[in-house]
């Protein structure tokens, strides 16, 4: 290159960043869109830029910087804004977001770049749009939606990407080409439509979202030929499009049409150095509609509807679309009975969310019933058909027939002969069946043996189960002799704490099984403590089916005991199963655990909705006669059968102030109950346990179950027990002055060193407030003495909805010159209760003292100190 064609080039670029300096500072965009509904609302900022001083039939890549301040408001979850560049490459988006929210804002920066051809100019003009479209949400809804943008757009660079054939600017090669095709989507009244899937084959195959562009560059020729493919219909979340017609224009801006097709797949040439423009049209918004039909169980529903009739399996779905809005509705008919998984279920009511966005459940027993979606922005239905299962009993005998059964639930008592089916129990119902012990049958003596209630022994005539789904019952009997049965021995029932130990004594040497049969069903289960031999492990396993060898009789100790290698011998040895060899230690209800949070079926077994446990379990302890040793009994062995419940602990903390000391008195009581229907006999909660008040983590005051100074034992009024703990004012007043503040109320297991440990699990903790009463002196006269007096919270604050209180009751005047306590003497005030009169006949002039004693009534659940006051 020579000395003229550089000394050229570098006045040309010089040109250049003068015009880009001097001329393009820039351009300020603005664009708002609000719109009140569900339709697409737009806003378009458009700037015409031209550039000079350029080379004529010469390519350029333009390269634009922006920045953008961008407020936006949403009012539904299905709404969405968006901003974006529309320049002659093509769309840049700039910003989108979707869902609902209030004064969002945004700040974006980035740059896009676009070619250009000057073709035998030395300058070029184009445009570049600013977009901005809100869309308010679902259909035929009117939540708001809106944007407002602020652009900032410069010129970053322009680079020259080919070389011309004249003015000195290049190397003889040829103009280099551009085409382009744009390819959008409106509806019919000429709405643009946003990300509409087209398939694009034959150049640049894929599948692209409206609007999009496809270009080609070329030194030669840059025509290309493109098939494009609209989807016939288009769902969106609470309509349908269906296409119309593709329209190919001349170019963008042109309305001039220059190919048309009702097919949706069109080819479309675009010519050398052209740009197109093909638009894809489709309907008015048809709406659908859908009802997603479901039931407890696998049944068949019929239907009469707006598209037809007809019975189907579920779960099964109603669909409909219509170009009006005019909705779906349909006559539902489930059947009242199904017997299903050999259980009977029946119809219960219909639950149902229309539409199903809607967070709560209607409610509906009327059957059949008629449902509707009645428009576009109720278009989805949920309907279940809710069934309750009842269970079904089979009871039979073996070996022997015709076995007379007495058969008793709720208000039935009847008797029937095996084998026989209970066909409709109500789930959860308590069935009670008895056989007769002895039988004689053709000559022969049966005597009965064991139920087996679907595979589990039970060894008394008459069980008590619950009837859940399909429960196969068998007595089975034996040829008898008279001798060589097991003797039943029934414990009773034991409540226990999470993690207690169970009291189990294995009173003679011999082999013995641990048979566990939980009432319910269930996951937590009794749980057994074992040692490996070599004692370096141990673990808590399922007690159920555990069988243990005792070299001499084993009973549990109370408390902390050490165990070592010279004194494990002395406990049970397991004898089947993973552990063979290890030793048995003892049993408790569920493992140990520190904290609530350790047990993950709590919301199984324990309810707060009714307070009821169901966590009850049935031990058998199987002890075989012919394993153990000196015992001489014509039984085959004895079974000892307990029954556990496992609940918590809830209290009550009442208080109330006297003289000079604070009266601290627990009510305790079991938290969970055994449901009704089992009819336990209530106990009255005898753990080693503490009853504390705290303060951040200290333990302020804490008294013994069933310990006290006044008030300890048993309350047969209300059957707790009751605990008590006296605090002396000058106590009270040296830890909190006269502040109030707020201890905390716990249960916690008693340690090896008969001191509070770990929390119960699942204890109850309260809140409980000690709060400074004061006797407010509104009147004061000395000879003859009178008080008025008005009750008054130091501290005025908040106090928890469960504490129970009332001022106090009465008043005593002590005169200090005579030593007497006149008691009783104050009068409440009728017209306000908290004010409180003292008339005395003495003269407390000075210098005569008298000392004011108020005596409050007990308070519930807080604490309040009424100190004395000396005048």
């Amino acid at each position: 290159m020579n000395l003229k064609k550089i000394m050229f080039l570098m006045f040309l670029i010089s040109m250049l960043y003068s015009t880009f300096y001097n001329t393009f500072a820039g351009w300020n965009y603005y664009v708002q869109v609000y719109t009140p509904n569900y339709e697409d609302h737009i806003d378009i900022d458009t700037k015409n830029i031209r550039i000079n001083n350029l080379e004529p039939n010469s390519t350029y890549k333009i390269i634009f910087r922006y920045s953008a301040d961008i407020f936006y408001d949403i009012g539904h979850d299905a709404g969405s804004v968006s901003a974006s560049w529309e320049h002659p490459s093509g769309w840049t988006k700039i910003f989108s977001f979707s869902g609902r929210i209030e004064g969002g804002k945004a700040s974006v920066s980035s740059s896009f770049s676009t070619i250009v051809s000057t073709k035998d100019k030395s300058s070029i003009s184009l445009t570049v749009r600013l977009w901005a479209v809100a869309d308010g949400g679902a259909s035929n809804g009117y939540d708001t939606a809106e944007i407002v943008v602020r652009a900032f757009l410069t010129i970053s660079s322009i680079e020259k990407v080919d070389n011309d054939g004249d003015n000195d600017g290049g190397d003889g090669y040829s103009d280099r080409k551009y085409s382009r095709l744009n390819v959008k989507t409106y509806s019919e009244k000429g709405n643009l439509l946003y990300h509409i899937p087209i398939n694009v084959s034959e150049y640049k195959d894929g599948t692209y979202k409206t609007p999009f562009y496809l270009s080609k560059v070329s030194n030669s020729d840059s025509s290309f030929t493109v098939i494009l493919t609209a989807p016939l219909k288009y769902v969106t979340p609470s309509t349908v499009r269906y296409f119309i017609n593709w329209s190919v224009m001349k170019s963008p801006y042109s309305n001039v049409l220059i190919k048309w097709s009702l097919n949706n797949t069109i080819e479309v040439y675009v010519p050398n150095d052209c740009i197109r423009e093909s638009r894809a049209f489709y309907t008015h918004k048809y709406y659908w509609y859908r009802m997603n039909i479901n039931s407890s169980i696998p049944v068949l529903i019929s239907y009469q509807s707006d598209i037809g009739s007809g019975v189907n399996c579920t779960p099964f779905t109603l669909y409909k679309e219509s170009v009006d809005d005019e909705g779906l509705s349909a006559v539902l008919q489930a059947p009242y009975e199904v017997f299903y998984n050999e259980t009977l279920w029946i119809f219960k009511f219909w639950k149902y969310k229309i539409p199903d966005r809607r967070i709560r459940w209607s409610i509906s027993s009327e059957n059949p019933k008629k449902f509707s979606c009645p428009r576009a922005t109720m278009n989805t239905a949920i309907i279940y058909a809710v069934y309750e299962r009842y269970a079904r009993i089979v009871v039979e005998s073996e070996p022997i027939k015709n076995v007379p059964v007495s058969v008793k639930y709720q208000n039935f008592s009847f008797i029937n002969y095996t084998d026989f089916v209970i066909p409709k129990i109500a789930e959860g119902m308590a069935i009670d069946l008895e056989v007769p012990e002895f039988l004689s049958i053709d000559g022969k003596n049966y005597k009965f043996s064991h139920w087996l209630i679907n595979g589990k022994p039970c060894y008394d005539r008459r069980i008590s189960f619950n009837a859940f789904g399909f429960t196969r019952v068998i007595a089975l009997y034996s040829l008898s002799s008279g001798e060589g049965e097991y003797k039943v021995i029934n414990l009773g029932a034991d409540w226990l704490l999470p993690g207690e130990s169970i009291n189990i004594t294995l009173p003679y040497s011999g082999n013995y099984t641990f048979i566990v049969d939980p009432l319910y069903d269930i996951s937590a289960n009794l749980t057994a403590l074992i040692v490996s031999p070599d004692m370096r492990d141990y673990k808590y396993v399922d007690l159920s089916n555990l069988s243990v060898k005792a070299v001499k009789p084993y009973k549990p100790k109370i408390g902390s005991s050490l165990i070592s290698p010279d004194n494990l011998t002395d406990y049970p040895q397991i004898i089947t199963g993973r552990f063979y060899g290890w030793y048995f230690l003892g049993a408790s209800a569920w493992m140990p655990a520190l904290k609530s949070e350790d047990y993950t079926y709590f919301d199984i077994v324990f309810c707060e909705d009714n307070w009821t446990t169901y966590a009850i379990y049935d031990i058998s302890i199987i002890w075989n006669n012919h394993t153990a040793q000196n015992i001489n009994s014509s039984a085959k062995g004895i079974i000892w059968k307990k029954r556990i419940v496992v609940t918590s602990i809830n209290f009550t903390v009442e208080g109330f102030f006297e003289a000079d000391k604070l009266y601290i008195i627990w009510k305790v009581s079991y938290r969970f109950m055994p449901p009704p229907k089992l009819n336990l006999t209530l106990e009255l909660p005898h753990q080693d346990i503490w009853l504390t008040l705290e303060k951040d983590g200290d333990i302020l005051s804490a008294q013994k179950l069933g310990r006290g100074f006044r008030f300890f034992g048993i309350s047969d009024y209300n059957r707790t027990v009751i605990c008590d703990y006296i605090v002396p004012l000058d106590i009270l007043i040296e830890k909190f002055g006269y502040e109030q503040v707020i201890l905390n109320g716990r249960v916690r297991w008693s340690g090896p060193l008969d001191t509070p440990i770990n929390i119960v699990p699942y204890s109850e903790e309260k809140d409980i407030p000690l709060v400074f009463v004061g006797m407010q002196l509104l009147e004061y006269n000395p000879s003859p003495l009178h008080l008025l007096f008005k009750w008054t919270i130091l501290n005025d604050t908040l106090l928890p909805g469960y504490s129970q209180y009332c001022p106090c009751v009465r008043i005593d005047v002590l005169t200090e010159w005579d030593g007497v306590l006149h008691a009783n003497v104050g009068v409440r005030s009728k017209r306000d209760p908290t004010l409180y009169v003292v008339d005395l006949d003495v003269d407390a002039s000075w210098p005569n003292r008298v000392t004011v004693f108020f005596v409050q009534k007990t308070a519930r659940n807080i604490l309040l100190v009424v100190p004395p006051t000396r005048l």
